[in-house]
């Protein structure tokens, strides 16, 4: 695939919250009924089709080919094929030759990496496409599904042009997490086939294999039966349906085709295994305790629905368990979370893991397994099951007010499980009617008589793994002997049952006093309200249609913590994480969270650099309680010196852990040298930060910075009627308290390098390399130039993908992004991000200054000006169509208006660029002697063969 995140299936793999597949030992019962909106079908050569009619966004179309082949299929020298054999989707077919794919898709508004796009797991291929449904673009969607399905072009030259790009994406992926997860997967996996059928493969099988090989693995495996085609949207029924039976239905299903087995056997595992691995370049320790793996059948009954919603519930009560010991004075680590998931098909796991800095591994280690026997014997309580139940429930019931709104992907990812795992997909209208009725008979007993199998899984044995930078003293990694104990020693421990302690205080003791509103105004034309209080504050009113069960709000103001002397520096810089640490009013950071379990009320706070910021969503029914929380955060910071020593600490152990990574040393220098060392700029933490830190400042910051609503500006979008909700702003946020004179940056001087420059890192011992090239400075920044900048940027990124990645193999994702801004003076950034083999560097870096060169002197190619317009014009009015477009749109208002574009007007201003305004742009900006170029060697012997290839 063109572009992707290497281990986005590792992540679904290792994905410790998602809902467990219930036993496959279940009775049969009432079938769970498929989703009366899709119609299915299976065309006479075996592959299968799912459709369904969905209007958000409207004028779209989801298209999904689902292959049922992944990297478990391959013979050992096929290792990695399946998922190459995805990238040369998009490398040529036989109606699309080479590019013509992309470029077909482009010139219909397509974006490429974010509309189309596939991936490969160890099950599974899947090819993705979002398609504008007008006539010609829906039917090239359909038209390159059935490419990719049986047309595939495969040429030696192709397919050796690729291999460079897939070795660039492996070596993209190595570094210490990637070690980690190679040394560990074949104990996951208990030596099964899957132990060493990681998707991307290994060096030695993409550079060994040949042209056949990779044509035998697609003539075996790429057959109509192993096939779905799914298209959800905005689309006609009975036209799809006819086209897929006339472009699909001339596939055909090979004679002597091998037999795709079901799944392939994960041994149960019989006795507690341990591994420690000492790996120097992590920056934090984790463990994680696989409890369990078992054959899963999936969800295909009434009654196994309902084991898989107790599986769910017990997930959440043990995860807020874990959670609870992060609110204590002594926290063993710092997240840890638990729950069951799906590992491969045919299979689901139940693990907890935690992330350490600075603790004991050993203790974290014996925690989290500690919390597990504690909840094998004891079982649950009645107010941890109500909380979990009421917050299951809130959340079906909020999915079910939005099934009309429900964006059509997700749909199409739920019928890609039907696809490929046979999960049952029977649509939130029945799921919510199952909920509402069998949810609030589910007693405590039912409970705690599952959590045996729930927990521990037919008496399987666990599988303990610790993995981290070498430590000293309270952060030294366990030996595996110790953690052996550990665990013999576990079950015959005196345990005490859990005590559930709550805290029903509300969240405010005393309803505020009204304030007074002194203008309230509408605009006719836009439908917003724009309302100014007495405290100083202005609210801003957008209710839309967008969602129906969903209120987004954000306040700004100009400010931040470089108002603030140099001695209060790190004081105000933490400030916000300082008070989320201790808790607000008369809630600890647990309580707080317990009190709002079940709803969808969240309110963050913030202070950038130059502003300070509070985020907020609920449900329109909890319009009241978003305010009472928004209130309570701004006004009563809670102060507890017991738990701040421990957030230093810990804080203290997330730095020092930052000096382990190659990657964190080589951005921070990236940091110092862009803003000349600087000391307000910004840089990662460092450990002696934490001592700068006091507790009663930052306190004193955080009110003065949040707790004053003089300047701020709020927007509140959504589902809502202004009239209905004035009285509660009027109360709320009109009460909070205002003085006058709080808004407002102060120039410290922060300021993009004054002279470019080049300079070479050598960090790391992976065989790997960064580039990265920035140019920056001064510029007449407006709305003109932001738009020019959004342009220029696109077209760079094209060209790096079309010559860095595919004319050279050499980096598997090169990026580029800007920035133009206003605040503290008008300036620009481009940078170019770069990934590559070491002894690549020098050609690779030669041939950017060529694509920029090129860019400056001839302009933007007969072309690709009117690509990014397209692009923009299918991507914007869908991007419209969502609140947090328009959240957004508000912050750019408030804190950079002079780079704002009314929405209503973006299109016409795109439509108006030209190809003389992007070039003007390219030279001013990307000028020689704004370049600073920073190069990251590995310090090993692949340093030293870069030298050798003439890398500096």
């Amino acid at each position: 695939m063109r572009v992707r995140v290497f281990y986005r299936f590792l992540l679904a793999l290792l994905l410790l919250a998602g809902p467990a597949l219930a036993c496959a030992s279940a009775p049969a019962a009432i079938p769970v009924p498929l989703d009366p909106e899709v119609r299915q079908g299976m065309l006479n050569n075996g592959l299968r089709y799912y459709l369904r009619r969905n209007d958000e966004p409207r004028g779209r179309a989801e298209l999904r080919l689902v292959v049922r082949v992944g990297s478990a299929l391959e013979d050992d020298h096929q290792r990695g094929l399946a998922h190459f054999l995805e990238h040369m989707a998009f490398n040529g077919t036989q109606r699309f030759p080479k590019n013509e794919l992309v470029n077909t898709l482009q010139s219909a508004g397509v974006k490429f990496g974010g509309d189309l796009n596939a991936y490969t797991g160890f099950d599974k291929t899947v090819y993705q496409l979002q398609v504008p449904t007008r006539a010609k673009a829906y039917d090239n969607g359909l038209v390159v599904l059935r490419e990719w399905a049986g047309n595939m072009s495969l040429t030696d030259a192709d397919i050796e042009a690729e291999r460079g790009v897939v070795l660039a994406e492996l070596r993209s992926a190595s570094g210490p997490s990637e070690r980690v997860l190679r040394a560990s997967l074949p104990r996951v996996f208990n030596g099964s086939r899957y132990a060493d059928r990681l998707p991307i493969g290994n060096e030695a099988s993409l550079r060994g294999f040949s042209a056949a090989d990779l044509r035998r693995f697609h003539r075996d495996w790429y057959r109509p039966g192993l096939m779905a085609v799914i298209v959800v949207g905005d689309i006609d029924l009975d036209l799809t349906e006819r086209r897929i039976h006339g472009l699909f239905g001339d596939l055909e299903e090979p004679v002597a085709a091998p037999t795709r087995p079901g799944r392939f056997t994960i041994p149960a595992r019989s006795w507690a295994e341990t591994m420690v691995l000492s790996e120097p370049e992590l920056p934090m320790t984790s463990v994680r305790a696989t409890l369990w793996v078992r054959p899963s059948g999936g969800v295909s009954t009434v009654d196994s629905f309902r084991r898989t919603l107790q599986q769910r519930l017990i997930n959440r009560m043990l995860s807020l368990r874990l959670l609870e010991l992060t609110d204590r004075p002594e926290r063993p680590f710092l997240t840890a979370s638990a729950g069951s998931s799906r590992l491969v098909a045919g299979y689901s796991q139940f693990a907890i893991s935690a992330t350490l800095a600075g603790d004991s591994p050993l203790v974290a280690a014996r925690q989290i397994l500690l919390e597990v026997e504690r909840a094998r014997r004891f079982g649950f309580t009645a107010g941890e099951l109500e909380r979990a139940r009421r917050e299951m429930q809130e959340n079906y019931a909020r999915a079910y007010a939005e099934r009309k709104k429900t964006r059509s992907a997700a749909f199409a990812d739920e019928l890609v499980d039907l696809a490929a795992y046979g999960d049952a997909a029977p649509g939130i209208d029945w799921e919510y009617r199952q909920v509402s009725t069998w949810l609030p008979t589910l007693t405590l007993t039912e409970i705690n008589e599952a959590r045996g199998r729930g927990l521990q899984g037919d008496g399987q044995a666990p599988f303990l793994l610790v993995a981290g930078p070498p430590g000293e003293g309270r952060g030294m990694l366990p030996t595996d002997a110790q953690l052996a104990t550990m665990i013999a020693t576990l079950a015959n421990e005196k345990i005490v049952a859990y005590e559930d302690r709550g805290n029903d205080a509300p969240l405010l003791a005393q309803r505020p006093v009204a304030g007074k509103r002194l203008a309230t105004q509408r605009d006719a034309a836009t439908g917003q309200w724009h309302l100014r209080y007495g405290n100083g504050l202005r609210v801003t009113l957008i209710p839309t249609d967008y969602r129906d069960d969903e209120i987004l709000l954000s306040g700004l103001r100009p400010g931040g913590h470089l108002r603030y002397p140099d001695a209060d520096a790190r004081s105000a810089q933490y400030a916000a994480p300082v008070a989320s640490s201790m808790g607000y009013g008369v809630f600890t950071p647990l309580q707080l969270q317990r009190k709002l379990q079940g709803s969808q009320v969240d309110v963050r706070t913030s202070i950038d650099d130059y502003a300070e910021r509070i985020e907020g969503r609920a449900r329109p029914a909890e319009l009241r309680t978003l305010l009472e929380l928004l209130t309570l955060k701004m006004t009563q910071p809670r102060r507890d010196p017991t738990r701040y020593e421990q957030f230093r600490q810990q804080l203290g152990g997330v730095f020092a852990g930052f000096r382990n990574s190659p990657q964190a040393l080589f951005e921070d220098r990236l940091y110092a040298r862009y803003y000349d060392a600087h000391p307000r700029a910004m840089r990662l933490g460092q450990p002696e930060d934490v001592a700068q830190i006091d507790l009663d400042r930052a306190l004193a910051i955080y009110r003065e910075r949040l707790g004053n609503a003089d300047g701020f500006e709020f927007v509140l979008v959504g589902k809502f009627d202004p009239k209905t909700v004035l009285p509660l702003l009027d109360t709320y946020l009109g009460g909070l308290p205002g003085q006058r004179g709080g808004a407002g940056f102060v120039d410290r001087g922060v300021r993009p390098y004054r002279e470019g420059g080049s300079e070479t890192q050598r960090l790391g011992n992976d065989a790997k390399a960064s580039l990265i090239v920035t140019y920056a400075g001064d510029t007449a920044a407006g709305a003109d130039a932001a738009l020019r900048k959004t342009a220029l940027v696109d077209i760079l990124q094209q060209r790096l993908l079309e010559e860095i990645r595919e004319d050279m193999g050499s980096a598997y994702a090169p990026r580029v992004s800007g920035n133009v801004w206003t605040v503290p003076n008008e300036g620009y950034d481009i940078r170019f991000v770069l990934e590559l083999a070491p002894t690549d560097a020098a050609a690779v870096e030669q041939r950017l200054q060529k694509l920029i060169d090129d860019l400056v002197a001839q302009g933007p190619r007969p072309g690709e000006l009117a690509r990014f317009q397209q692009v923009t014009r299918t991507q914007y009015p869908v991007r419209r169509r969502s609140n947090g477009f328009w959240i957004g749109d508000f912050a750019r208002r408030v804190l950079t208006p002079t780079l704002e574009i009314a929405p209503d007007r973006y299109l016409a201003r795109v439509a108006a660029l030209t190809d003389a305004q992007v070039q003007a742009t390219a030279r001013d900006w990307l000028r020689p002697e704004r370049r600073l170029r920073l190069l990251q060697l590995p310090a090993g012997p692949a340093g030293a063969a870069a030298d050798a290839a003439g890398t500096r």
